[in-house]
């Protein structure tokens, strides 16, 4: 259900909560349901769909891979049609990608091309590769 649907509450409780219709009932939602998420990873749901110490863990994972490998970038990509997504980027320096950026999908992405082929993909210089 998209925010634009929440109503605010008219009556005069007390605890000023937000009310929504969903099929026929109200629900009643908390004071802070009002606040717009500011992380990426939510989906638009102001919840997200992946647990917290999941992306942590992820993060910990794509950090260290990214040492590891002596590379700018390590990411874990979601596909949400039409697009694709960083999910998680690690933190090393020299990474320009930040969560929660977004492409079109269909534009030849290296993440495209494994998906596509279900095999493992080696580019030892992006920079230098046509794709």
């Amino acid at each position: 259900m998209s925010n634009s649907s929440l109503q605010p509450d008219t009556s005069t409780q007390p605890d000023n909560n937000l009310k929504h219709e969903r099929e026929g009932s109200l629900a009643t939602l908390p004071d802070h349901a009002n606040q717009l998420p500011t992380d990426p990873r939510t989906n638009g749901s102001g919840r997200p769909d992946v647990p917290q110490d999941v992306i942590e863990k992820w993060q910990h994972t794509i950090n260290l891979m990214a040492r590891t490998f002596n590379v700018p970038a390590a990411l874990i990509m979601r596909v949400t049609p039409p697009e694709i997504e960083v999910f998680v980027a690690s933190t090393s320096e020299g990474n320009p990608y930040e969560p929660g950026e977004r492409a079109s999908l269909n534009t030849g992405l290296y993440c495209e091309t494994v998906m596509a082929t279900r095999e493992r993909l080696l580019v030892p210089d992006a920079l230098q590769d046509p794709l």
